[in-house]
């Protein structure tokens, strides 16, 4: 559209300056090359100092937050900064907003107009299905000078702004009898720097907050010092409870994402520990963390969501079944490569 419109302006300018010379070679005298100096006059101050001004002005994309929750509403601001003393008449863009996980390409023209130095911003919003990381990055910028002659086109990098759209999180029935209990003998497995949920072992006790459960309230000590005292117990360091985050390609992916979170958020909330893991198929292994907190599961769902999805070849399936064969309880239930 912008390359159009930039032919017309020229042609249009040919045809006037045709038009200038042919009065001017009719009528051979002052008046006639009256015209043709103003047009020119005219078009050298309009002209040079919108091209020395126009490399002065800076484009960018802002987000209000960069980690947003499943089927919120996309909005991000254009802005135009116009430090100059030049009267721009306005910005024309081009914008590409894509989703990493599936085709969804949304493009969008648009125009800022530019009324004085300053700040001009255009507000955007737009609807995405799905989860994943979402980039918004403008295509072609040009920028028009006060009269609409001329425009150029805008040479700066162009950085891309990127969003993540976290997985939706639904309730999921985790049947924790399939959780095994840990000895009490093994207390060399169990964190001496973090407190967790197991009543073996003993970290320490505090003062009552908002949200403990009564069942740690420590009642003799709390008798005693007129305060009221919970225990706080070990967490242990290793576990064998496993949520699988599927990355094939050719599975649903949205919905082992969902499932994969709302499996993440179920064990977090009755506090059993467990590991989120996932297939890296640039590195072509298995990767685990264990979270400690909400907030950790959506650090770690953010880190998973970077990576590609990998396809299905004798090396993917020869470590999916090697780890499908360990002593696991994996949540939701890991599926082997015959059955993708």
């Amino acid at each position: 559209m912008s390359i159009i419109q930039t032919f017309k302006k020229i042609i249009s300018l040919i045809l006037c300056f045709a038009l200038l010379a042919w009065i001017m070679i009719m009528y051979n005298d002052y008046s006639a090359m009256l015209p043709l100096f103003m047009f020119t006059t005219l078009l050298i101050m309009e002209g040079l100092p919108f091209f020395a001004c126009v490399s002065k002005v800076n484009v960018s994309i802002r987000v209000d937050q960069d980690i947003r929750q499943y089927n919120e509403k996309f909005r991000f601001d254009v802005c135009v900064s116009d430090k100059t003393f030049y009267p721009f008449k306005m910005t024309r863009m081009a914008i590409e907003v894509k989703r990493k996980y599936g085709n969804e390409i949304l493009r969008r023209n648009i125009e800022i107009p530019m009324n004085g130095k300053g700040k001009h911003r255009l507000g955007i919003s737009v609807e995405l299905q799905g989860c994943g990381y979402v980039t918004v990055e403008p295509k072609v910028i040009r920028i028009y000078d006060v009269l609409g002659i001329f425009s150029r086109k805008y040479k700066k990098k162009k950085t891309p702004v990127e969003v993540v759209v976290l997985p939706a999180v639904h309730e999921m029935f985790i049947d924790l009898e399939e959780v095994p209990y840990i000895e009490a003998d093994e207390s060399d497995i169990f964190s001496k720097d973090k407190a967790g949920n197991d009543t073996s072992e003993l970290f320490g006790i505090r003062p009552f907050m908002d949200g403990d459960s009564l069942n740690k309230v420590h009642w003799n000590l709390s008798a005693r010092t007129n305060e009221t005292m919970v225990r706080e117990f070990s967490m242990p360091v290793e576990t064998n409870i496993y949520v699988y985050i599927d990355l094939y390609k050719n599975t649903d992916v949205e919905k082992a994402l969902q499932d994969g979170m709302s499996a993440a958020y179920e064990l977090m909330a009755t506090e059993v520990p467990f590991f989120m893991c996932w297939f890296d198929g640039s590195e072509l292994c298995m990767r685990r963390k264990q979270p400690k907190s909400f907030e950790e599961i959506d650090e770690i769902m953010c880190k998973i969501l970077r990576l590609n999805l990998f396809e299905r070849n004798p090396v993917t399936d020869e470590i999916l079944d090697r780890f499908s064969n360990e002593s696991h309880i994996v949540f939701p239930v890991f599926r082997l490569p015959e059955s993708y």
